[in-house]
């Protein structure tokens, strides 16, 4: 009488499910791990945009700095020039060359407060008549102090803390056009290490000196001035070398 052998599958079975748990362990895992990266980068762009802007803010404020220097050096300059341009001067006399040459001297001289004390903005040489001043660079330590103070402490400046930038000059049949601050690189690293870098130039054009107008240049072309009448109380005839503006009273 013959024998029946069963085979028994029991181990295999088990073997196969552990196989299926593993695989899907796995699965899980790199389901996760993907989720946490994209997260990660996330974060990571999300940190990187704000640390980008809060460069471009500091950069922003540098541009405003000198352009408030600017401002007030052409304020300065046109009051100086104005004076003499009014007065006696030679004959040869050019407004806007010395309007060019004053707002330049005056722009030179312009300081910061660092650590208490003014620094600098700009390197420059006079000549020796005091005449002509020119600026040959910029001072990496005065430009930071432009920054505000909530944005300086993270902000370095050309990677330096002292030297000198270039400032280059652009001339035209050899009147000054314009300045250029050269390569003014602003390297921003916040408290998380994140880091953005900004490099530019910064151009300086020269105003146009503007003085007298179609409703003032025959003004200041007259001898006497009066509101409503001239009256002459005695003597003889006069002769006046120029123009006379008697007013509402007559011609």
């Amino acid at each position: 009488m013959g024998r029946s052998i069963r085979q028994n599958n029991k181990g295999s079975a088990i073997l196969t499910v552990v196989v299926t748990m593993l695989f899907v362990m796995a699965l899980g895992a790199a389901l996760l791990f993907a989720a946490y990266t994209a997260y990660t980068i996330r974060i990571t762009e999300r940190a990187d945009s704000e640390n980008f802007y809060n460069a471009s803010t500091a950069m922003d404020e540098i541009k405003a700095g000198i352009q408030t220097q600017v401002t007030q050096a052409i304020a300065e300059a046109y009051t100086n020039v104005i004076t003499t341009y009014t007065s006696e001067h030679e004959a040869d006399y050019n407004p806007q060359v010395d309007f060019n040459n004053q707002f330049i001297k005056v722009l030179a001289s312009k300081t910061v407060t660092v650590s208490g004390s003014p620094v600098n903005m700009f390197t420059y040489s006079t000549s020796a008549d005091g005449k002509s001043t020119v600026i040959s660079g910029y001072n990496p330590i005065g430009i930071k102090a432009l920054i505000d103070t909530q944005y300086q402490d993270s902000s370095k400046v050309n990677d330096a803390t002292a030297g000198d930038g270039i400032v280059s000059e652009n001339s035209v049949n050899g009147v000054l056009t314009s300045i250029s601050l050269k390569s003014i690189s602003l390297k921003f690293v916040d408290v998380k290490d994140y880091e953005s870098d900004i490099t530019t130039d910064i151009t300086i054009n020269m105003p146009d000196f503007f003085a007298g107008s179609s409703i003032t240049s025959s003004i200041n072309n007259s001898a006497l001035i009066a509101n409503n009448g001239l009256i002459q109380s005695e003597g003889g005839p006069i002769s006046v070398d120029g123009d006379i503006f008697i007013g509402n009273g007559g011609a």
